[in-house]
Order: C-alpha cells, then sequence, then structure tokens
C-alpha cells in the first residue's frame, strides 16, 4: 500500500551496473513530484502488530517486529526517503524495585519491551519520562510534587546525527495532548510563571 503511493507520486529512476559481464538494472533514486512533501509511517505502537506469515506459518511477536521494522520500514526508508515513526513501549520490567533501586527508570534501549533489535534500525531514538508516575518528589532540579502530570522528560536515546544523551524538560497538558519546553531550574522568573499558569489552569478545573 505504502509503494503503491510511492508509485503514485514520484518516479523510480533505474541505472545499469555491468556484474560480471552482464549488465543489470537497479534502482538509482527516487524522485518524488513534490520534492517538498515528507511522508511519515507511523505504527503505534508496534507490539499490537498483527503477525507476519512466513511459509505458511505464523511467526510470534517477536519475529514479526523484526521483518516489519528491518525488512519493510528500512526499505521504505532507503528507497524512497519515507520516514518511518515507531512507537514501542517499555518493558514492564524496567519499572520494578530494582530498577528503581539502581536508579534506572529512565526509557532506554536495555528495557524496551517485545523488540530490543529494532534499536538497531533507528537513526533517532527518543523516550519520555514521567518523574510524578515513578514517584519521584525531585528531578533534575525541578520540583515534582508541584508539577505532577504536568511535566515530562524527552530523552535523545540514539541519534546519528550526534544529540545522544540530550534531555529536554517538558510542559505537559494531557488534556489536550499539548508539549512546550520548559524553562531551565535555574530560570527563577520564567518558571514562577509557568507554575502561576499551572496553578490558574487547575484552579479552573
Amino acid at each position: 500500500m505504502v509503494r503503491d503511493y510511492a508509485m503514485a507520486n514520484g518516479t523510480l529512476h533505474y541505472k545499469d551496473i555491468d556484474i560480471d559481464g552482464k549488465i543489470t538494472k537497479i534502482v538509482d533514486r527516487y524522485e518524488a513530484n513534490d520534492p517538498d512533501e515528507y511522508v511519515m509511517i507511523i505504527v503505534d505502537h508496534i507490539g499490537l502488530i498483527a503477525s507476519e506469515k512466513r511459509n505458511g506459518v505464523n511467526l510470534g511477536l517477536h519475529e514479526s517486529i523484526s521483518v516489519l521494522s528491518s525488512d519493510y520500514l528500512i526499505k521504505l526508508r532507503n528507497r524512497f526517503n519515507y520516514i518511518p515513526v515507531v512507537v514501542i513501549q517499555q518493558a514492564i520490567a524496567g519499572e520494578n524495585l530494582e530498577h528503581r533501586k539502581a536508579n534506572a527508570l529512565r526509557p532506554s534501549v536495555a528495557n524496551l519491551g517485545d523488540n530490543k533489535l529494532i534499536a538497531r534500525d533507528c537513526n533517532m531514538m527518543l523516550g519520555i519520562f514521567s518523574p510524578f508516575k515513578n514517584e519521584i518528589p525531585d528531578y533534575l532540579g525541578y520540583d515534582i510534587t508541584f508539577f505532577k502530570d504536568n511535566i515530562r522528560f524527552l530523552d535523545v536515546i540514539i541519534s546519528r546525527d550526534g544529540g545522544a544523551g540530550t534531555i529536554c524538560p517538558l510542559y505537559f497538558d494531557g488534556a489536550v495532548n499539548y508539549f512546550t519546553e520548559l524553562p531551565v531550574p535555574s530560570d527563577k522568573d520564567n518558571i514562577s510563571k509557568v507554575k502561576t499558569f499551572i496553578k490558574e489552569l487547575r484552579e479552573k478545573k
């Protein structure tokens, strides 16, 4: 279906190469009709996909995820310059008592649920962390006892273009699915303005 869209909205260009004296035609590049179009393929979430069938046999979830990521999505990315966006949950075990004691609750490759191998396919992996959910009173200088569920931390877990390990604090309003970057904790004036806004918003509810 995605390939059909690509072919209806662009052109594959081929080139001839010589392999052991035999001329073979291979794909050279894809040219979209609209050079400003960005096509995003969103899978939310990958743990809910149907089983892949190979040779008449239904594969398990782990194998099906590998096929979708490494076979289908990577080919669509490389051939058509499309952008796969895959949502994957963290394993429940990643929130157990041992992880709490080790302060290892942030999203990570090690704690990916269902299939950790798809991390190898990523150009970039982002994680969203909620200290309030994990009963953490203070996190990176932010007063979680005040922000409660109105704060998230965006973690750049993998980035082939640099920046891995970067953490961005976000104001979050789940009622309207809204995120925006928060001031740094040392910016007292702007943090105070954010807190005033949150107080007023809570009083209206």
